[in-house]
């Protein structure tokens, strides 16, 4: 590891001294993230650069780990030039692979791919978070402090935009209707599709919620909605595989129905905890 951390230290001295390079210290500096189990195990830089040819091996390895943690997608293979260097084809969501300049934050980008990962309501929340985290380190506002303005707005615009879509995928309800958006669809204006008997359960949970005097009492009333949510989650998922949406707009609307009863629960557990 020391060794590892010398040869590192070498390169940014001699990037450093190099015109031609004069962006990729910076890149260094957080293309190469910690801890992260098998991705960088076998990553090799060369201990030391003479010459300025050199330094085009080195833009190499820096762009390979840039697109390591920010994969390109189909939605940014017809992208416009790179404002900074003007080449045609950023390749990248976030950073230019030819200049390595952070890129104008694309409000658009979908965000499965902005995580790498595949447009299905089933995913691995630690996978999720772990690449969040990535992502957050590589366009994080400190490692732009000493950039130009342009980069700076973009860091906080990316990192805005990446706390949002992890907030997304993170919730199965809002994650379930970011697909539904993605595929064109819209979820139902009114509950006319519910069966009235669900509407009827639903009246009833929220007025034993009122009825509930003791915290015992509504944490019961928490766990049935809880244990009704993972249920329902797992339904939705279900419905997605079989791409039906209509149905998976229904158990959606039940779930939001759900939310709101669980949220009826906490504010009153709050009300008589604060008492």
């Amino acid at each position: 590891m020391r060794r590892f951390a010398g040869s590192l230290h070498t390169i940014r001295l001699q990037l450093s001294n190099s015109d031609d390079c004069a962006r990729l210290p910076s890149l260094a500096n957080f293309c190469l993230l910690p801890n992260v189990t098998g991705e960088i195990k076998h990553v090799k830089i060369t201990s030391a650069i003479k010459t300025k040819a050199d330094a085009g091996t080195l833009r190499q390895v820096v762009a390979q780990q840039i697109r390591k943690y920010a994969p390109p997608s189909e939605t940014t293979t017809a992208e416009s030039a790179c404002w900074n260097c003007t080449r045609n084809g950023r390749k990248n969501h976030l950073i230019c692979t030819s200049c390595g300049y952070l890129q104008d934050v694309n409000e658009e980008v979908n965000y499965f791919e902005l995580f790498n990962l595949p447009s299905s309501f089933s995913l691995e929340q630690q996978e999720l978070t772990r690449r969040f985290r990535q992502l957050q380190t590589l366009v994080h506002p400190d490692k732009f402090s000493n950039k130009t303005t342009r980069e700076q707005k973009n860091s906080a615009d990316w990192s805005a935009l990446i706390n949002k879509a992890y907030k997304t995928l993170s919730a199965p309800i809002e994650r379930g209707q970011y697909i539904l958006k993605l595929q064109g669809q819209q979820m139902p204006q009114d509950n006319s599709a519910l069966d009235k008997a669900f509407l009827m359960d639903m009246m009833e949970r929220n007025e034993q919620v009122e009825e509930a005097n003791t915290s015992k009492d509504l944490e019961l009333l928490n766990d049935a909605v809880v244990q009704e949510l993972n249920a329902s989650t797992i339904e939705l998922n279900k419905k997605f595989e079989l791409k039906a949406l209509e149905e998976a707009k229904n158990v959606l609307v039940k779930m939001k129905y759900l939310l709101s009863v669980q949220k009826s629960i906490k504010s009153k557990l709050q009300t008589l905890m604060g008492g």
